[in-house]
């Protein structure tokens, strides 16, 4: 199913005056390539998504676990030039689809524009453990995950949980890096000050015990995201927009007469 709303994502608006102009569904195309980011030959991937995987492929991966299809959520950009409002054609930027069974998983997938290939910048999976009797234990969720992925950036335990980042940056690993999964979640809108510290790429992941059973699993929550990709897209769809709202603009604007006097 697929919802559309509209979302002004313009990076600059350059005046406040009324719009006497319009262009609807301005066609956004790629022509920026999906950033790669050098994570030091590690395997960053959740379920077989890996960073810049395609909306297609990633939609596909979460229909085949659950096996019905996604719920997407379409947007469409917005740029203000003097008196020139033009809109993107919309593109889904958002999936999600919810697994019920033994256990209970929740999937959902942010994506970028089409300016850059409509790449997954951003991905959020809970799988939580219903049932102590036929939950794995606290240590063997641990271990695959440090297997798979390697040493941390960083990790925090607690009694109850623990908690590990990844961090990649310019220059690969980040040591000593710290990106609660608060901080993923509301990054929507601070990818571009992550970016510019640095944090390109952020992998984290929590595992909390089960209250009855201190031994088992009950909640494991992973996120990854993209801030370099989200800063470069949002650059991307940008130019591309203003480049029609100033073509719009220079076509059309046409002096007037001077007062009379």
């Amino acid at each position: 199913m697929k919802r559309i709303k509209k979302a002004f994502v313009a990076l600059a608006v350059f005046a406040t005056i009324p719009s006497v102009a319009f262009a609807d569904n301005v066609v956004v195309s790629k022509d920026t390539e999906f950033p790669t980011v050098n994570v030091s030959g590690a395997s960053i991937d959740v379920l077989g998504i890996t960073p810049g995987m395609s909306s297609d492929a990633v939609k596909k991966i979460f229909a085949d676990r659950s096996g019905k299809s996604t719920e997407d959520y379409s947007v469409t950009s917005g740029f203000s030039y003097r008196s020139v409002t033009v809109t993107s054609q919309p593109y889904v930027v958002r999936s999600d689809i919810d697994n019920f069974g033994d256990n209970y998983e929740h999937l959902s997938a942010e994506f970028t524009s089409p300016a850059t290939n409509s790449g997954i910048m951003y991905l959020d999976r809970s799988l939580r453990y219903s049932n102590p009797l036929t939950a794995p234990t606290f240590e063997s969720v641990k271990g695959a995950i440090l297997k798979k992925y390697g040493s941390p950036s960083s990790a925090t335990e607690a009694p109850s949980s623990v908690d590990y980042t990844w961090a990649y940056g310019p220059r690969g690993k980040i040591a000593n890096a710290s990106y609660s999964a608060y901080d993923m979640a509301k990054s929507g809108n601070m990818c571009v000050s992550y970016a510019n510290e640095g944090l390109y790429l952020v992998l984290t992941i929590s595992v909390t015990k089960n209250a009855s059973d201190p031994s088992r699993a009950e909640l494991m929550t992973v996120n990854m995201n993209d801030n370099l990709a989200c800063k470069v897209d949002g650059i991307a769809m940008t130019e591309q927009l203003f480049t029609k709202a100033t073509t719009i603009y220079d076509t059309q604007a046409k002096a007037g007469a001077g007062p009379a006097l």
